[in-house]
């Protein structure tokens, strides 16, 4: 029996479809402030991956491969044709490897704080993180791995109702997800794209710093590449109203 993705919508389905992908520690509210910004010209999709939120253990392997058919479920199952994806960080990296597999299906894709590989000092950084989770739950990383995506934003309620989620998370899912990713690579993927792509790293992105956008750019001809200084590792929930306007004048370049 098919499972689908935990998910929300928002807007018209009469509206040209975006899919959007959250990073690891996220779930699907955490598109929330962008689809407000969205939601009245587009049909919003935003769906929890799998081991995401508080879900029960999970049962069968994590991987970016696993996210990309969970998604091909989904867009069948909402009987959508084509669809602009849209993902952060991990989540960006799933989009792109989705445009890859499913390329006939997506019109556009856009990736928020862009990573190429998992570096060896993330590599190192992550699997420890998934030891140190595993060892003393989600407490045992708070508030260092929030503050690191949150670099250089206020501390405010905003940033609170991020960190109550993420502390939420089931941690043995949360570990699964990170040891998931620990050997991503994207480079293949990045050179088969075909759909316009854009690209938009945060200049204050201490986890996918603003050169892995460097390194992808020569990969895919057709993308465009506009850091966001100010912006953090999670552009979409940090900086909405910035990225939506990005987002919207790229869409409009290429008639979309």
């Amino acid at each position: 029996m098919t499972r689908y993705l935990d998910y929300t919508t928002s807007g018209s389905p009469d509206k040209p479809a975006m899919v959007l992908l959250h990073p690891m520690g996220g779930e699907k509210s955490f598109w929330g402030p962008f689809s407000e910004e969205m939601r009245d010209d587009f049909f919003m999709v935003a769906a929890t991956q799998y081991g995401a939120g508080v879900a029960p253990d999970v049962s069968e392997s994590i991987s970016i491969e696993r996210h990309v058919q969970d998604l091909e479920a989904l867009r069948l199952h909402l009987g959508l044709d084509r669809v602009i994806v849209i993902g952060c960080a991990i989540g960006a990296m799933i989009g792109a490897r989705y445009s890859d597999v499913y390329g006939d299906h997506v019109t556009a894709l856009i990736m928020s704080n862009p990573g190429l590989r998992t570096r060896e000092a993330a590599k190192q950084a992550l699997a420890l993180r998934a030891s140190h989770v595993r060892a003393g739950g989600m407490h045992a990383v708070i508030p260092a791995a929030t503050d690191a995506a949150f670099f250089g934003c206020p501390d405010d309620a905003h940033k609170a109702a991020y960190v109550a989620t993420f502390r939420a998370q089931n941690p043995a899912n949360y570990a699964a997800t990170l040891e998931s990713v620990l050997d991503a690579d994207l480079t293949e993927s990045y050179r088969r794209l075909a759909c316009p792509v854009l690209m938009v790293p945060g200049g204050n992105d201490k986890l996918f710093t603003p050169d892995h956008g460097d390194e992808i750019k020569p990969l895919i001809p057709q993308s465009e590449l506009v850091v966001l200084p100010q912006g953090a590792h999670f552009i979409p929930y940090q900086f909405p109203k910035e990225l939506a306007c990005l987002v919207r004048a790229f869409l409009a370049r290429h008639a979309l």
